[in-house]
């Protein structure tokens, strides 16, 4: 994010070096609002919710420059982040047996798939260009919550404990 806020936004290398703070930030804000949030109205929604904007968000902050990437990036990170989340609220309801084995899950494939999503994103850049990597980052929140449509939550079981916020 830096180096393509300096070299294809054309913005200050000062406010570069700070974009990657506000982007952790806001994912360790969204992070905590997403299990709340998914507690209190449904994993489901909270994740539809949260990733529907996301597309829209990585468009303009291809485009956009000045202080308004940082607004842009924060509500990026802070979504982003509500819906991981919301995954793992959803992924321990679905298996309430198995709550460690849900979240390995979950986390494990996560890290792994985005690993395997850096590389090729990276060979897309190598090919084209940095602002075509934002445009396939720009489409795979759709494909995401045309397959979050499809997800059933399981129903709640009365013999686990819940904890009301």
């Amino acid at each position: 994010m830096p180096l393509y806020y300096i070299s294809y936004l054309h913005g200050s290398e000062l406010y570069a070096s700070s974009l990657l703070t506000v982007f952790l930030a806001a994912g360790a804000i969204g992070t905590l609002g997403g299990g709340i949030l998914s507690d209190r109205y449904g994993s489901k929604r909270i994740m539809l919710w949260s990733i529907l904007p996301i597309s829209l968000l990585l468009y303009l902050f291809k485009i956009t420059a000045g202080f308004e990437v940082f607004v842009i990036l924060a509500l990026t990170s802070a979504l982003l982040s509500c819906a991981f989340s919301s995954t793992l609220v959803l992924a321990q309801q679905m298996m309430p047996g198995n709550i460690a084995i849900a979240s390995g899950l979950t986390i494990g494939l996560s890290v792994g798939l985005g690993a395997m999503g850096v590389v090729a994103l990276g060979k897309i850049a190598d090919l084209w260009s940095m602002p075509v990597v934002f445009d396939v980052l720009a489409f795979l929140p759709l494909l995401g919550f045309m397959l979050t449509l499809y997800v059933t939550e399981p129903e709640k079981h009365s013999n686990y404990i819940t904890v009301k916020t």
